[in-house]
């Protein structure tokens, strides 16, 4: 009796080990994806080296063409399908182009898609997709860098005019475009030359194309950087005391325009002091100051008298930033030959 119950036993092992194996060998298909879409389509634009974005909708790719520009005869479209699919004629083939014009996508389960191409003749509105930055600066930024599309729609680059807007009080001037850079999807501007008339804040940047303007993006233009070269003694001291009064004279040389935007931010005046030996530094204090002109006038402070011996390495001046309303600007005057000591 227990023999035949073991060789029971046996057998419903044996078959459950034979039904966990060959659940093991089940194999899985992998899904097919169902997806045929373009998600971009872009062609050579209306001058060499520019591209030109197609609008893709559900069975068609909207391409809006400058009316006063012929229409290509072939084009040799860059092209992103969904993942898992493939298009015909293919990516980076040259096709000629008639109203039959199509581009079939194919899905990674089998499923087709077509789309016709079709060109909208028109003026196009530029489009701002970005800029570079959002501050600029008199005589140091470089430039503004803008892309986008329909830079180009009026035919003519010289057409392209790029200016600025004073929010404070809506005065106008023209930025510089760089023609070497003028793409229909890329544009370069720069500030003027920096004039008498010449001012800070914000500002708002436009773009005009062939009579349309549109709005690029809001700036702030800050002054120039007040260089070195700029400071001078009105009197070269030999040596200072605690106590001594000290004029530092401001040539911007540009006739005072540069000096005029920072007239009242003069916050503070720090001394650079160096000892040769032992080898120590020292930097001294002062918040004491006044402008007259284009004179910057300050005292050598008490604690002076804890540096005797120093030589005088550099002054430093701490400028109130506009742009931010809690911070400092600094710009050296660099005496350079050592020779004033504190005494």
């Amino acid at each position: 009796m227990k023999g035949h119950i073991y060789l029971k036993l046996g057998v419903i092992c044996l078959l459950f080990t034979s039904l966990l194996a060959s659940c093991s060998k089940t194999e899985y298909e992998p899904t097919k994806l169902p997806y045929k879409e373009i998600t971009k389509f872009a062609i050579a634009g209306f001058v060499a080296g520019d591209t030109v974005t197609g609008v893709i909708t559900t069975d068609e790719i909207l391409v809006y063409w400058d009316q006063a520009v012929p229409l290509p005869e072939t084009i040799t479209p860059k092209i992103s399908v969904s993942t898992g699919a493939r298009i015909s004629p293919a990516a980076g083939t040259t096709v000629t182009l008639h109203e039959q014009t199509k581009f079939t996508v194919t899905a990674d389960d089998g499923s087709t898609q077509d789309y016709r191409i079709k060109f909208i003749l028109q003026q196009p509105d530029p489009i701002i997709l970005s800029t570079n930055t959002t501050v600029l600066q008199w005589t140091d930024s470089p430039f503004l860098g803008i892309t986008g599309q329909y830079f180009l729609a009026g035919g003519d680059p010289t057409n392209i005019r790029v200016f600025a807007r004073r929010l404070r009080d809506g005065v106008e001037f023209d930025l510089n475009v760089d023609p070497g850079y003028t793409k229909s999807v890329a544009l370069r501007a720069s500030l003027p030359a920096f004039t008498t008339a010449s001012d800070t804040g914000r500002h708002d940047i436009f773009l005009s194309v062939a009579q349309k303007t549109i709005e690029v993006s809001k700036v702030r233009i800050n002054a120039p950087s007040l260089r070195s070269d700029f400071f001078s003694f009105t009197r070269q001291p030999s040596s200072l005391s605690a106590g001594d009064d000290v004029s530092i004279l401001i040539d911007d040389k540009a006739a005072g325009a540069i000096l005029k935007l920072y007239r009242g931010r003069f916050a503070e005046v720090w001394l650079n002091l160096e000892q040769s030996s032992p080898n120590s530094y020292k930097q001294l204090k002062i918040s004491n100051v006044t402008e007259d002109g284009n004179t910057i006038k300050f005292k050598i402070p008490a604690d002076a008298s804890t540096a005797l011996g120093y030589k005088l390495t550099s002054i430093f001046f701490r400028i109130k930033d506009t742009s931010h309303w809690e911070g400092y600007q600094t710009y050296s005057h660099i005496t350079g030959d050592k020779n004033i000591t504190i005494q």
